[in-house]
């Protein structure tokens, strides 16, 4: 804005001129003091949902890391059913085994036979938590990518909003600079 100043002598139009000049900075002031309150609202809502995101990133995480939990404890469950099997059909393996070198098939075709059946029903049981195990495994794995992408997300969102905070300061301190640019090239 360009200041003229009043004729020499004019002291009325220097009084009027310096009231308008007093009247011009007190309006700056309130536009640069409603800018700055625009600034720090917007900067607490940011806050405070940049808080929400985190709290709600946190329930996620705890919940795959509790899932995860669960599914290595099934794994292990099932590991230890399938070496619990594969010990029983050893065992009886080799009752079948002296079984037959002491020639005692006549005798005991009965319980050879039930042992048969029973192997084959193990051997099965065995084929399914093998498959159990190998879904298990899928599902851990899926929940480490889960994982990793949402740690990902919550780097990025604390990324984009450290971005987000530097770029305010950086408007503030900005606005302070121009401003006392401006009042002290006035004076």
């Amino acid at each position: 804005m360009v200041q003229t100043y009043p004729a020499p002598g004019g002291h009325k139009d220097i009084l009027t001129h310096q009231t308008q000049r007093i009247e011009d900075l007190d309006a700056q002031v309130a536009d640069l003091m409603q800018q700055l309150a625009e600034a720090k609202r917007v900067h607490a809502e940011d806050k405070e949902h940049h808080a929400q995101e985190q709290e709600e990133d946190a329930d996620v995480l705890q919940k795959a890391q509790e899932a995860l939990e669960v599914a290595k404890a099934e794994t292990d469950q099932e590991r230890a059913s399938k070496e619990t099997a594969e010990a029983f059909i050893r065992k009886r393996t080799e009752n079948l085994r002296q079984i037959a070198v002491k020639g005692w098939e006549a005798e005991h075709e009965k319980e050879l036979k039930a042992l048969k059946e029973a192997l084959v029903h193990k051997q099965d049981i065995i084929n399914d938590q093998k498959e159990d195990i190998n879904i298990l495994a899928k599902r851990i794995k899926d929940l480490h990518f889960a994982i990793v992408d949402l740690r990902k997300k919550h780097e990025s969102r604390c990324a984009r909003w450290t971005a987000i905070r530097k770029a305010v300061r950086d408007r503030e301190a900005s606005s302070g600079e121009k401003d006392a640019g401006n009042c002290a090239g006035e004076d």
